[in-house]
């Protein structure tokens, strides 16, 4: 299962730490993608940008990316080209 990639900093501490954040085509930011581990009703909620590929399961698809920090600073839009992202995958 995806988890989630953060980072953190020495110069800034705890005060600091981020993400790559999903950008729909509205600009929103999606929910987290939960995912069921079995009958049982556990599971786990996911946000890493991969889980946002548009397949059934896991709609919407993500349009962009950006860097996002615990502060509140989010970083500049970079758009996905997903056709060259299937490709590699496939």
């Amino acid at each position: 299962m995806a988890s989630e990639r953060t980072w953190t900093t020495d110069e800034f501490g705890a005060r600091h730490s981020g993400s790559v954040g999903v950008v729909l085509d509205d600009g929103t930011v999606p929910r987290p993608v939960y995912f069921d581990a079995n009958s049982s009703g556990g599971g786990r909620a996911v946000s890493q940008w991969t889980v946002y590929d548009g397949r059934p399961r896991q709609d919407p698809r993500a349009a962009a990316l950006r860097g996002v920090c615990s502060c509140g600073w989010n970083g500049p839009e970079q758009r996905l080209n997903w056709e060259q992202i299937d490709s590699h995958s496939s």
